[in-house]
């Protein structure tokens, strides 16, 4: 079965684009639920397999439950007016899997002043979040040992320092050398090395 397209652009060169973008366009109105789409977003996006969501319960339902309460809240300020909203939350993929989307939108604003519908753009984002994880964490953290590397940890005492200038408190850190590591590598190679590494560290 075809999806419902009602309140969609039809135009093919519209929809070519937005399949080549691999962007779903919806139109979801806010009296019935109902919710209307460019394409078939479970196929699109990569979600768990089920009753396709023509209406808005059935697309929460794959909302990620930590993602629900802020979604709910930004999405209710933003109907009062017709100010666009962005939105990024995970939702079930096949397989288990966790998936990004990204829901970029915005109200239509009857004459008395309340919401009618709302018409929007969802993107799978997953990549992108993946990629910005992974750069958080090179940016703070040692590949080998999975700890804070050296600028991550100046900043951490820095604060740690502040702190204690400002509440009058004291404190100590401790600092280990492993004697000889270098040795260590060059009679048992360097995979022995990070592993004396990583003991020490842990």
């Amino acid at each position: 079965m075809r999806p419902r397209v009602e309140g969609i652009p039809s135009r093919p060169w519209i929809r070519g684009a937005l399949n080549a973008a691999g962007d779903v366009a919806y139109a979801w109105d806010l009296a019935s639920g109902r919710v209307a789409w460019s394409t078939d977003p479970i196929r699109a996006l990569d979600l768990a397999v089920g009753p396709r969501p023509d209406d808005r319960m059935t697309l929460m339902g794959r909302v990620h439950p930590d993602d629900l309460a802020a979604i709910e809240d930004r999405l209710g300020r933003r109907f009062q007016s017709a100010a666009a909203f962005e939105i990024e939350c995970r939702m079930r993929g096949r397989a288990g899997s966790v998936r990004w989307v990204q829901d970029r939108g915005s109200a239509e604003i009857g004459p008395d002043g309340v919401a009618r519908r709302v018409c929007g753009v969802l993107r799978l984002v997953t990549a992108n979040k993946e990629r910005e994880t992974q750069l958080e964490r090179r940016a703070n953290y040692d590949d080998l040992t999975g700890h804070y590397n050296l600028q991550r940890l100046r900043e951490s005492l820095d604060h740690a320092l502040a702190y204690a200038r400002r509440y009058a408190s004291t404190g100590a850190y401790v600092v280990v050398a492993v004697d000889d590591l270098a040795l260590l590598g060059d009679v048992y190679g360097r995979e022995v090395a990070d592993a004396a590494m990583v003991a020490v560290s842990q």
